[in-house]
C-alpha cells in the first residue's frame, strides 16, 4: 500500500512539472519568436521609452532593436505558413492526379517540393525548367534504389493520366534523348524475371515501357529483347494435373506480350523481333502449347489474346518482316 502511494505520489509530482513548468517553457520556445515580435510591433507604435539619461542615442538604437526582433518575428510567420501552405498543396496535386492521398506518391511529391524550395532559398534560378518530369528522370539516373523507385513512381502516375498530353510529350521527349539512354537500359533490366529485382520495379517498368516503346530503339540496347523475353518464359511451364500457372506468371506473361505489341509498331524494332525465332516460339506459345486446353478458357483468354495481337501486328507490318 505504501508503495502504491509512493508510485501515485511521484506520478503526480511528474505530471504537475510538466503541466507548470515544461508546457509554459515549450509553448515559449515554439512561440517566442511571434511574442518578441508582437512586442516589437507594439513598442514601435507606441515608442514610449521614457526619459532617461542620453536618450538621443537609446532611442534610435531601441527602435533598430525593435525592428530586428518584427522582422526575425515575421520571417518566423513567413517559414511557418509556408510549410503549412506546401502540405496544402502537395494534397492538391495528389489530388489532381486521382491517387492515393496517403501512399508512396505523396512522399515523392512531398520530397520534389522539399529539394525544389532548399535549392530556391540558395540560387532563386534553381526553379528554371524543373518541373515535376524532369525530378523523376533525373531521380531514375540516380544508383540509388529508393531514388530510382520514386521517379518511377512519380513517371508511372503521370502516364497513368491520359489527358495529360503536355506531360506525356515531355516525359517521352526526355526520354529518348541520348542523355537518358542509361534510364532505358535500366528499365529494361528490370523487366528481367530471372533476376531478383523488386516486384514493384518490374510492374512500374513493364508499365511504362509499354507508354514509351516508341521512344525504344532496341538496336540501341542488344540485351532487351533478352530481358522481354524473360517475361514469356513462364509460358513454358506446362501445368501439372492438379496445378496451373500462378497469377503472378500471366501477369508477367501479359506484360511481356504487351510490350513486345506496342515495341513492334515501329518496324525497326519489329525486325529485330522477327529475327529470334525463340522469341517467337515464346510469343506463339500461350495458344499452341496444351495450355489454352489445360487450364479454364476465362483464366488464360487474356494472355492467349496479348499473344495473337503481337504476332498480328507482326505479320501486317510493312515490308518484307510481314511476308517473312
Amino acid at each position: 500500500m505504501a508503495r502504491l502511494l509512493i508510485a501515485i505520489t511521484i506520478l503526480f509530482i511528474q505530471q504537475l512539472v510538466f503541466a507548470v513548468i515544461l508546457c509554459p517553457l515549450a509553448a515559449l520556445y515554439l512561440c517566442g519568436l511571434v511574442i518578441t515580435g508582437g512586442i516589437s510591433l507594439w513598442r514601435l507604435i507606441r515608442r514610449d521609452y521614457g526619459e532617461v539619461d542620453g536618450g538621443a542615442n537609446l532611442q534610435p538604437a531601441l527602435n533598430v532593436l525593435y525592428s530586428l526582433a518584427l522582422f526575425q518575428g515575421v520571417l518566423f510567420c513567413y517559414r511557418f505558413f509556408s510549410y503549412s501552405a506546401g502540405d496544402g498543396l502537395v494534397s492538391k496535386v495528389v489530388e489532381e492526379y486521382k491517387l492515393d492521398k496517403e501512399g508512396p506518391f505523396r512522399k515523392s511529391v512531398k520530397e520534389y517540393l522539399r529539394q525544389t524550395r532548399n535549392g530556391c532559398a540558395k540560387d532563386p534560378s534553381f526553379i528554371k525548367e524543373r518541373n515535376l518530369v524532369t525530378y523523376a528522370v533525373d531521380l531514375m539516373k540516380f544508383e540509388s534504389s529508393g531514388s530510382y523507385l520514386s521517379g518511377a513512381r512519380i513517371l508511372d502516375a503521370l502516364l497513368a493520366q491520359s489527358e495529360l498530353k503536355e506531360q506525356h510529350s515531355m516525359i517521352a521527349q526526355l526520354i529518348g534523348s541520348a542523355s537518358c539512354s542509361q534510364i532505358v537500359e535500366k528499365l529494361l533490366q528490370a523487366l528481367d524475371s530471372r533476376s531478383r529485382q523488386d516486384k514493384e520495379i518490374m510492374e512500374l517498368a513493364a508499365r511504362i515501357v509499354v507508354k514509351l516503346a516508341g521512344e525504344i530503339h532496341l538496336k540501341r540496347f542488344p540485351q532487351g529483347i533478352l530481358c522481354i523475353s524473360s517475361l514469356l518464359e513462364t509460358s513454358q511451364r506446362q501445368p501439372d494435373d492438379d496445378s496451373a500457372p500462378s497469377d503472378e506468371f500471366k501477369s508477367l506473361m501479359k506484360q511481356g506480350l504487351v510490350i513486345l505489341d506496342s515495341l513492334a509498331a515501329d518496324k525497326h524494332n519489329c525486325s529485330l523481333i522477327c529475327e529470334d525465332q525463340s522469341l517467337l516460339f515464346k510469343v506463339m506459345a500461350p495458344i499452341s502449347s496444351d495450355m489454352l486446353h489445360l487450364i479454364d478458357h476465362d483464366e488464360w483468354f487474356s494472355v492467349a489474346a496479348a499473344s495473337l495481337q503481337v504476332m498480328c501486328r507482326i505479320v501486317t507490318s510493312p515490308g518484307s518482316t510481314g511476308e517473312n
